[in-house]
């Protein structure tokens, strides 16, 4: 087994570094550069895809929640109508019956027991 010369590493890559930020890398791989740009442009692409996604699953959330209050809001309503037409209906029986009933004016109170 080799041992590893970590100070030619630590060269290489040091020199590898300063070849990419002084931009030398790019000249000595003209033969890849369109390859390089093409990845570069699919690495974009792949990000503005997925950003895309993401917004469109917070829409669909943002949708679905407020489908979800409309829903509730609904069934109140619902509910009120039928609730008035059943008083209603009650009503009119009283009065074909000749009851004189109405619908009291103050909410009824808790009798507390003692």
């Amino acid at each position: 087994m080799k041992k590893i010369d970590w100070a030619k590493v630590r060269k290489a890559t040091v020199n590898l570094t300063k070849s990419i930020l002084r931009g030398d890398i790019v000249l000595k791989l003209d033969r890849f550069l369109p390859h390089v740009v093409y990845i570069a442009f699919l690495c974009a692409l792949s990000i503005y895809i997925n950003l895309k996604m993401d917004e469109t699953m917070v829409r669909r959330e943002q949708n679905r929640r407020t489908l979800e209050q409309t829903k509730v809001y609904c069934s109140q309503k619902i509910c009120e109508v039928a609730e008035l037409r059943q008083v209603n209906n009650i009503e009119k029986l009283l009065e074909e019956r000749g009851i004189d009933v109405s619908m009291p004016e103050k909410p009824a109170r808790n009798v507390r027991r003692r």
